[in-house]
């Protein structure tokens, strides 16, 4: 594991990247703590990223060291400039995703 991966991922573990809205911040936070005991790793944006790293760049190393894809479907979440971009990159990549319905019904290529 790079250093990268390490600072992004912490241990060895199973990568799940959680892509969501602020508005679902807390629930992806309660899930990350959830997941922990089960070896799983969880990368949320707004906890993950240090100030000084640029936001953008730490998104994109994470989504590339991801083993798995989780996205939390808020009535909000397609009006992001980020979540599409990020479900589309998880597609590209070929990973497993799951989408986890809070509010809105999966759509588009997470929708089958």
């Amino acid at each position: 594991m790079s250093k990268n991966e390490t600072r992004l991922w912490g241990g060895e573990g199973y990568r799940v990247f959680l892509s969501h809205k602020v508005s679902a911040k807390k629930k992806a936070a309660e899930l990350k703590k959830r997941l922990e005991p089960f070896g799983v790793s969880c990368f949320v944006a707004h906890k993950d990223i240090r100030p000084t790293k640029a936001w953008q760049d730490e998104i994109e190393n994470a989504l590339k060291s991801m083993d798995a894809f989780v996205a939390l479907m808020t009535k909000n979440f397609h009006d992001s400039s980020w979540t599409d971009q990020e479900v589309g990159f998880a597609v590209g990549r070929g990973v497993p995703i799951i989408a986890v319905k809070l509010g809105l019904d999966p759509y588009g290529f997470i929708g089958k």
